[in-house]
């Protein structure tokens, strides 16, 4: 945006020198320098005002956009939850070799390990002590 508004300003500057000044006692420097100076505070004020609007828009979006992910994380952990499960199904049937319905019967294994320990579901590192107990106790 300030680029615009600085090339903006130096065409009109460049267009200005062919328009004959305005007629002022000898001497006297008001006509093309005062006119030029005018018109760049001018176009610099709206420059600005414009890139502050842009900057503006540009936070409000951000923030909008931060809000809605955290939002969408926070109200939904049981949605991450079954994610995380359907990876882990996916991942044993792949690298183990076994059918899904297996799979799935070994990680509601694990589940009812975990809710005994009392474990945290939410943990990060829930599935992966699921996958490593599940290889130790039935694929071992």
């Amino acid at each position: 945006m300030a680029l615009f508004v600085f090339a903006a300003w130096i065409l009109f500057d460049v267009l200005s020198t062919f328009v004959p000044p305005i007629d002022y006692a000898p001497g006297d420097i008001r006509g093309t320098t005062l006119w030029r100076v005018a018109t760049f505070v001018i176009i610099m004020g709206v420059g600005l005002v414009g890139l502050t609007w842009s900057v503006r828009g540009l936070w409000a979006d951000r923030a909008a956009r931060e809000s809605v992910i955290s939002t969408t994380i926070q109200s939904e952990p049981e949605r991450i939850y079954q994610a995380r499960r359907e990876a882990t199904i996916r991942q044993l049937a792949a690298q183990k070799h076994i059918g899904e319905v297996a799979a799935e019967a070994l990680v509601s294994a694990w589940e009812a390990e975990a809710a005994a320990r009392a474990l945290d579901c939410d943990s990060l590192i829930f599935w992966e002590e699921g996958m490593s107990w599940i290889l130790a106790h039935y694929l071992g």
